[in-house]
């Protein structure tokens, strides 16, 4: 707790991220802020947020943010005055981005699969199809599948722009970008996707055929 009702986490934060913060009761998630779909805190190269920083949360929200209940402050290094000869150091790497938040959702082998409240796994539920770290997951579908991505618990979905007939890797967006469209897996196949992202930090997915 960093002030009276106020949180904060230390994070390294990318261009389009997309943040939401849960309140979770016995194993169960009963609070979001915000609640509804599609109004995460968005991180932006242009906003200033990417790299190192600090998310800041408030419960009872701080009308001086704009997005009322958290605000991401970037880290600021101090300055030193340089020596004579400044000293050689190494460009720091990135931590390699975490995929294992997000899974294969939509109508997977002749059911919808984790898009409702009715569907099983349900909307905020992972259910089966989970990539690893590194965006890597081989499944085999017994029939014509489309799919999309979204976070493990429903918090953000990614869909594509136009509909996709194969595995070639294609751009994800969200709602707002009026990316509703999925891609197809023929049946009686056994694929690898890789979800990852492209240079611009937008998500990206596409497969190929594994043995």
């Amino acid at each position: 707790e960093f002030a009276k009702g106020e949180y904060m986490l230390d994070w390294t934060f990318y261009d389009g991220d997309a943040i939401k913060v849960a309140k979770v009761a016995s194993g169960a998630i009963t609070t979001w802020y915000k609640d509804g779909m599609d109004n995460e805190y968005k991180i932006t190269a242009e906003g200033g947020k990417t790299g190192e920083g600090t998310l800041y949360f408030r419960p009872e929200g701080n009308a001086e943010w704009s997005y009322f209940y958290l605000t991401v402050q970037p880290k600021v290094v101090p300055t030193e005055t340089p020596s004579t000869v400044a000293p050689t150091t190494a460009e720091p790497t990135q931590p390699a981005f975490d995929f294992s938040n997000y899974c294969l959702c939509g109508y997977i082998n002749g059911k919808d699969y984790g898009m409702t409240e009715q569907t099983s796994p349900k909307w905020n539920e992972p259910g089966d199809y989970v990539f690893a770290k590194d965006g890597t997951l081989t499944v085999t579908f017994t029939q014509d599948t489309y799919v999309q991505v979204k976070t493990l618990h429903g918090e953000s979905w990614y869909a594509f722009k136009s509909y996709v007939s194969d595995g070639t890797t294609t751009a994800l967006g969200t709602a707002s970008d009026t990316c509703k469209e999925k891609m197809k897996v023929p049946a009686n196949t056994k694929v690898t996707f890789t979800l990852s992202k492209n240079a611009s930090g937008a998500f990206q997915l596409g497969y190929v055929s594994a043995k």
